[in-house]
């Protein structure tokens, strides 16, 4: 193995920033793999059939994850890709929690080894899937930092 001197190191990583969404130059990596699949035993369809999808990553002990739940169905409604929402609760308070707030999409139960396993470190947190596959994630801090997940390049 040759070595790499930190110059190339960094001229490529400057290289590959490039290609990044706009709202995400300049910040750090996302920590799960580009290009891994999401797979998860409970998803009600193939997201590997699904051309544009998001999960979104919710602790329900998370205070900015609850003030942001009522704000997620009037996304969704705009959204047109497929949306879902990755939760800590138990199968039961995801199911209340989906009936009252009336979400029509679908609401996983997922663990922190789940959440561990994609690298997720903070919640509330988004992964962005093509056709079943990562293609970027990013924390929310906003329902503004969804939006603009989804605008297009210029």
């Amino acid at each position: 193995m040759g070595k790499i001197s930190f110059r190339e190191l960094f001229s490529r990583e400057a290289a590959e920033d490039e290609f990044l969404p706009r709202h995400l130059r300049g910040k750090p990596a996302p920590p799960q793999r580009l290009g891994d699949p999401f797979v998860h035993e409970e998803l009600p369809l193939d997201l590997m059939t699904v051309p544009d999808a998001m999960v979104g990553f919710i602790s329900l002990t998370c205070k900015s994850c609850i003030e942001l739940l009522p704000e997620v169905k009037d996304f969704t409604e705009a959204y047109t890709g497929t949306f879902i929402l990755a939760s800590s609760g138990s199968a039961e308070e995801n199911r209340m929690m989906a009936d009252s707030l009336e979400f029509m999409f679908p609401v996983l139960t997922v663990s922190d080894d789940v959440k561990n396993q994609y690298g997720i470190k903070s919640t509330p947190y988004a992964l962005r899937l093509q056709y079943g596959i990562i293609s970027g994630g990013f924390p929310i801090h906003s329902m503004q930092d969804l939006h603009d997940a989804l605008r297009p390049e210029e």
